[in-house]
């Protein structure tokens, strides 16, 4: 039998050639830094699928996000975790439902910049999980990237395994990652910021507000005079228009004045209710609120005025003095597409849900139904907020519709017995 130097090297080689090989395909390198795949997401091709608890180096990683996403026919998908469960990573790390906050505001801002800027842009969707990984998962084309947590500050720093995802433990990882894509909650598009997120639970709502819906009837401005006349009339009107409002921005409790324009369209609809047997006269503690009835009614009549905090503006938080514009860059409740009823209980920070404006108003407008339907005319000066409640408490409005109601400056509610 004739044996050459090949068929030796090979006998002598292959074993040791099939089990680099084997190694090579199903067992990781030795772990790298996250700092370093980061660039590798903006190189990306074909696929990009991120799952984490949040992203802490987002603000890093921005630069990468927003080339990847200006791919045309590249899968972005992002699975965080479902803000419900943030409570079960605070023992490591505090504030997990701020952060994600932020980073679902983050990945908006760059999602809208990359369809601003791109004609063909990647496909995003995104996702909340509610299961707990052992670690941060990215898999970027065909490799599949995931690290281990350190207890210490349950961060990115540390290491960071890679794995082919043509081997047995790469088509592992994909199987989970689309195992728990497809089973939990989908916000397909954009992910969606659900009231968890703010860390505010949703206040129990006040039984009166539901049972208020037949207590009177909705009226047109136009039939005022005539239904005072009769007795027992409810109008509410928005305060006029101060310079902010004319500048888009959020004026919440911030106490700014009427402007011109604002003095001018009072005083337009004078015509309405001035010169009505007004029983009782109400108004928030904000001035913009005085100065409108200032237009509206004769100056005898000021005296007459109560002055009520329950009908002070909904207070908007850290939102206050932000131009919507700004505001709807980052919020995705509260631009004009994706609303949902959850914007109900929503709470900026420091400030108050709808839910919150209206149980402060129940009690109120239960008392003055019960005077309107005596034959009392009552008429009421606040703001867009409790406006918004009062029309949902009588009309028994969705709260989706309550509170995406567009009431304008001097803009009138009416309801007669």
């Amino acid at each position: 039998m004739n044996i050459g130097i090949l068929d030796v090297m090979q006998m002598l080689f292959g074993p040791v050639v099939r089990l680099v090989t084997y190694v090579v395909n199903n067992f990781p390198p030795p772990p790298g830094r996250w700092m370093d795949v980061f660039p590798r997401v903006g190189k990306a091709r074909h696929r990009v699928w991120i799952l984490q608890t949040w992203l802490p180096y987002l603000r890093g990683e921005r630069p990468y996000w927003t080339e990847a996403l200006g791919t045309p026919g590249l899968d972005f998908r992002v699975l965080l975790l479902d803000p419900n469960l943030a409570w079960t990573r605070t023992m490591c790390r505090g504030g997990i439902s701020d952060l994600i906050a932020q980073n679902v505001k983050d990945i908006w801002v760059i999602h809208k910049q990359a369809q601003q800027d791109h004609a063909n842009p990647a496909r995003f969707s995104g996702r909340f999980y509610s299961c707990i990984p052992f670690g941060p998962i990215y898999l970027i084309d065909n490799d599949a990237y995931w690290g281990i947590y350190r207890s210490d500050d349950d961060s990115m720093d540390g290491p960071v395994f890679r794995a082919r995802l043509a081997t047995n433990l790469g088509r592992q990882i994909e199987r989970s990652y689309l195992a728990i894509w497809n089973r939990f909650d989908s916000r397909t598009g954009d992910l969606a910021l659900p009231d968890a997120v703010q860390g505010s639970p949703t206040p129990p709502l006040d039984a009166r507000i539901k049972n208020m819906h037949s207590a009177l009837v909705p009226f047109g401005e136009d039939d005022i005079r005539k239904c005072a006349a009769q007795g027992g009339v409810l109008v509410v009107i928005r305060h006029a228009q101060t310079d902010l409002n004319d500048a888009n921005i959020f004026a919440g409790n911030l106490d700014v004045p009427i402007n011109a324009q604002g003095q001018a369209a009072a005083r337009d609809k004078s015509t309405r209710v001035d010169g009505v047997n007004w029983h009782r006269i109400l108004r928030s503690p904000l001035r913009r609120t005085l100065q409108t009835l200032d237009q509206l009614l004769q100056p005898g009549r000021m005296l007459q005025i109560e002055v009520d905090e329950v009908l002070r503006e909904r207070r908007m938080g850290d939102v206050e003095g932000l131009h919507k514009e700004r505001y709807e860059m980052s919020e995705p409740k509260y631009a004009g597409k994706g609303l949902t009823s959850s914007m109900f209980a929503k709470a900026h920070g420091g400030g108050e849900s709808y839910a919150d404006v209206a149980n402060r108003v129940a009690p109120l407008l239960e008392s003055l139904i019960l005077q309107v339907s005596a034959g009392n005319n009552v008429l009421v000066c606040s703001h867009e907020g409790p406006m918004r409640m009062i029309d949902m408490a009588l009309r028994a409005l969705p709260e989706l519709e309550a509170v995406t109601a567009r009431i304008s400056n001097c803009d009138m509610l009416c309801y007669r017995r």
